[in-house]
């Protein structure tokens, strides 16, 4: 009689064996650790760099690139110049602007009139009806002298006055003198920066210039100009039909103590130029 276990092989092998389990009491993983915390064979070309290897190699390609930049000859090859980074002078069509010599008189001259000039004058030089005549296209600004501009911003003026040939009645509003607040540079600024702007002319004006009137008319400190008197002063010199005075070294020396430190200084300078 056959055993009815011998045709069913599971029946032949502990049931614990059948599902896999051997028995067994220890962890797979808790008897590989030793293996596992064993670190890799090294192996040859896989070696890790060096950091001070790589703080020198990105040293070196940073050293190359500024060299490259700074003496390439702008990469061209028919320049034989290493210090040449693209000269604008070789650039087609393209003529270097020369510098202005008056251009940080102008900056200063637009500064002093935004803080003095345009709030009557405007911003552009326009002007205000029946309040102030404009300094735009004025024949007043563009002249051959200073005796009436200077004049005018030194005390003052007020009245009917024409420009360019169009009247303006300000008898409303009379402008005012700035002979206290104003230094010789700063007047010698602002004409010279009306000079280059809104369609006016002129040489640009010295500190001396200006020093010059402000002595002559001491006198007149504080007193506004109408523009018939004025016009009865040539732009470049004294009152027509005035008597010449003569200039003796004690005069001299009297007007030259009279001048205020910066313009004296001004003058000075002017002078020792020449």
């Amino acid at each position: 009689m056959s055993d009815p276990l011998s045709n069913n092989p599971a029946s032949r092998f502990p049931a614990a064996y059948v599902h896999g389990d051997r028995g067994e009491t220890n962890d797979v993983l808790d008897i590989h650790a030793a293996i596992l915390r064993e670190q890799p064979e090294p192996k040859e070309g896989f070696e890790p760099l060096n950091l001070w290897l790589v703080v020198l190699i990105a040293g070196l390609l940073f050293f190359g690139g500024s060299y490259l930049t700074r003496y390439s000859g702008g990469f061209k090859a028919d320049h034989f110049d290493e210090n040449h980074i693209n000269d604008p002078s070789e650039l087609p069509n393209l003529v270097a602007a020369p510098t202005d010599p008056n251009e940080a008189v102008k900056r200063l001259g637009a500064k002093v009139y935004r803080e003095n000039c345009a709030i009557c004058h405007n911003d552009a030089g326009e002007g205000k009806p029946g309040i102030a005549p404009p300094v735009a296209a004025s024949d007043w600004v563009s002249t051959n002298g200073i005796a009436r501009i200077g004049r005018l911003i030194l005390e003052g003026g007020g009245g009917p006055i024409t420009v360019s040939g169009v009247e303006f009645n300000v008898a409303t509003a009379a402008m005012v003198g700035f002979r206290p607040t104003l230094t010789d540079a700063e007047i010698a600024a602002v004409i010279t920066f009306l000079r280059s702007n809104w369609g006016n002319a002129g040489d640009p004006v010295k500190a001396a210039e200006v020093a010059a009137i402000r002595v002559a008319t001491e006198d007149r400190a504080g007193k506004a100009w109408t523009s018939a008197e004025l016009l009865e002063i040539p732009v470049g010199g004294a009152p027509l039909g005035a008597a010449p005075v003569e200039l003796t070294p004690e005069i001299l020396k009297e007007k030259l103590k009279a001048l205020p430190p910066d313009a004296l200084k001004a003058l000075l300078e002017e002078l020792t130029k020449k």
